[in-house]
């Protein structure tokens, strides 16, 4: 977790996210006049909670990561609580990134291999995304199962700035994604995020998902099955089953901006949610739908 807060100083002290690990707080600031300081102490802000990536691996950096047949199951992963600060003025709370496996500007390739029952922790502390997997990097996931696997946002898999994430062949069911700290409940089985969350929006985060089955996931807020918030492209694949418990688009949900979804050759029916429980959104896609 970050580090307290300094105690000099008559102004708040920023405070800072930590990062892979926890940075220290930041010490309140001086204000000085003639050589001497005005203001009360105690103003330091706590430093931010360090981030917790890769409940079992952690990918970050040059190089590619390589996963065959392999099986991930009840893998955990959470970030630093917030530091401490005087006068109230505490860290903020940190990201948990991929239950199972985080890649983080680097690639990975994983085929034939199963993510059951791991959690991207979300409680007061921790943003938890990707409940298995977590990408802001280039990811293959092929010939693979993503089930019963827990998070804020991507209860399955969780997409973020820039990532580039190809599914193919693979079965997502039976994950979650909840708010139940108010931050999230998107993306039951995949979450799409154009850097909406870290560090920055921008709708440039790709999704294509091919020959493959999306079912019996959950979500709260947005996007049972698949949330986007970036660039999508599903074709052939089945959506079905999935819910959102308190909100929109059961099966495929598209966040209002700049965002696009092509969808081909694909059945998205049977799904639930509060309104628009297949759909949620303006798609882009041809004849060979079935929609409901």
């Amino acid at each position: 977790g970050g580090g307290a807060g300094g105690t000099n100083g008559g102004f708040v002290g920023t405070r800072g996210y930590g990062v892979w690990g926890g940075n220290g707080g930041g010490s309140g600031s001086q204000n000085l006049a003639g050589n001497s300081r005005n203001g009360g102490d105690g103003a330091g802000a706590g430093g931010g909670g360090g981030i917790g990536g890769g409940g079992a691996i952690f990918k970050r950096g040059s190089g590619a990561l390589t996963i065959v047949d392999s099986t991930f199951t009840n893998n955990f992963a959470t970030g630093g609580a917030g530091g401490i600060g005087s006068a109230g003025n505490n860290g903020f709370a940190s990201f948990s990134l991929g239950g199972a496996v985080s890649v983080i500007d680097a690639s990975a390739s994983i085929s034939n291999s199963t993510f059951s029952s791991n959690t991207a922790n979300n409680n007061s502390e921790n943003v938890g995304l990707g409940g298995a997997i977590f990408n802001q990097g280039i990811v293959s996931l092929s010939g693979s199962t993503i089930s019963n696997n827990t998070a804020s946002s991507g209860g399955g898999v969780d997409n973020e700035y820039n990532g580039i994430l190809t599914v193919t062949n693979s079965t997502i069911s039976g994950n979650t994604a909840n708010s139940t700290y108010g931050i999230g409940g998107n993306g039951g089985g995949i979450a799409n995020f154009g850097g909406s969350i870290i560090p920055n929006p921008n709708p440039s985060s790709s999704l294509t998902v091919t020959n493959s089955t999306i079912s019996g996931n959950t979500a709260s807020n947005f996007g049972g099955g698949i949330s986007n918030w970036g660039i999508a492209t599903l074709t052939n694949n089945t959506i079905a089953l999935n819910q959102v418990t308190a909100g929109n688009g059961g099966g495929v949900s598209q966040g209002l901006g700049s965002f696009t979804t092509n969808v081909s050759n694909t059945i998205v029916a049977g799904n639930t949610a509060t309104t628009n429980p297949d759909v949620d959104g303006t798609f882009i896609g041809n004849n060979n739908n079935l929609i409901g």
